[in-house]
């Protein structure tokens, strides 16, 4: 949480159908803030994963409602405030989704990803003030179907 007042949690819990990330807090607008996230680097020591033979993220998600994305952030992504992202849609019901790669813009960064060289990938709630609750039983790189 990066200048606000925003508060989150995140751990592994156990639902009815097995082990899920769970990501949850409140996401506020006060005092520059606006987000939550919870991010995983992709390769260790601070290097950088080619995911460039893959075509997006295929995740299984629930959620309570509101705006989430997927972030990745590259070796051109300097800055904290600058990453790509891609809008994920979350219903109350567990879903599979397809983010595809084409879909990732850059928030303070030009361009698109260069996905032959991802550093890590996060999920966030952003833009507005609610209360998240997202919770992910799958997160991977694939080809789409």
């Amino acid at each position: 949480v990066m200048g606000g007042r925003s508060d989150m949690q995140a751990g592994v819990i156990e639902t009815d159908d097995g082990p899920a990330l769970r990501m949850r807090g409140s996401v506020r607008l006060e005092n520059n803030g606006g987000f939550i996230q919870a991010r995983l680097p992709l390769a260790a020591d601070g290097e950088a994963l080619d995911a460039s033979g893959f075509d997006g993220v295929r995740l299984q998600v629930r959620g309570a409602p509101g705006p989430y994305f997927v972030h990745v952030r590259t070796p051109d992504c300097r800055r904290p405030w600058q990453y790509y992202r891609a809008e994920l849609p979350v219903t109350q019901e567990w879903r599979e989704v397809f983010v595809p790669f084409s879909d990732f813009t850059g928030e303070s960064i030009r361009g698109k990803p260069d996905f032959g060289n991802l550093r890590s990938i996060a999920l966030a709630a952003f833009g507005e003030a609610f209360e998240a609750e997202l919770e992910v039983r799958r997160l991977a790189l694939t080809q789409r179907d």
